[in-house]
């Protein structure tokens, strides 16, 4: 009875365990409007200078600092904080700065904000499945997510490891919680968010490879 018992009982807590990260991505979707509200109707750089990520950019819009965690992430910090963040930016719509100048995207570029991905379950960069790929860290997790496409035309040993996770992790059930441009959350497959789309076939595009 019991070892029936028990993988029903896990189940039921990683899926609390997901609803509660699904929780903390549509507050971070929240602070995301807030912050466009407060710059223009823009998104948040990924880097504006120096140290200063995006998560930095965030931090005083989010009121609860577990946001910042999900809960079926092995913390590898003591206190939840923006530079722990264990979710990750779709780089195809917070826009990097260029030689330290930062180069934010207004929301009105964006043509399809409710199929456009924007935070989501990032990869731990300390993972034993990263080790010796020379994938860039930031304590807890990446600070980016990555088209698998785009990868595919990079020659590092980490883009040719990104073409097949693009940087998030699927710690729900297989999947990961994903939350859009549009501040919806939903659990998407690993499967549906690493498809490789084409320039002939993108019917979704969820990383706006083509709608930018």
């Amino acid at each position: 009875m019991a070892a029936i018992l028990f993988p029903v009982f896990a189940q039921a807590r990683e899926k609390a365990r997901q609803a509660s990260c699904a929780s903390n991505l549509k507050q971070l979707g929240l602070a995301v409007a807030m912050y466009s509200q407060d710059y223009d109707e823009t998104v948040m750089c990924y880097v504006n200078g120096g140290s200063n990520y995006w998560p930095n950019a965030l931090d005083p819009y989010v009121k609860q600092r577990k946001s910042w965690y999900c809960p079926t992430f092995p913390r590898d910090s003591g206190a939840p904080s923006a530079n722990s963040s264990t979710y990750g930016a779709n780089l195809t719509h917070v826009i990097n700065s260029v030689n330290g100048n930062p180069a934010p995207s207004s929301l009105a570029t964006f043509q399809r904000p409710a199929e456009l991905m924007l935070l989501a379950d990032s990869e731990d960069s300390k993972s034993t499945a990263l080790t010796g790929k020379g994938c860039s860290s930031f304590q807890a997790g990446f600070l980016g997510l990555y088209h698998p496409v785009e990868q595919a035309a990079l020659s590092t040993t980490c883009a040719r490891y990104l073409v097949t996770t693009g940087g998030l992790d699927p710690r729900h059930s297989g999947g990961s919680n994903v939350l859009f441009l549009d501040s919806h959350v939903k659990w998407l497959r690993q499967t549906a968010i690493t498809a490789i789309e084409t320039d002939l076939s993108h019917p979704v595009d969820l990383w706006g490879h083509w709608t930018r």
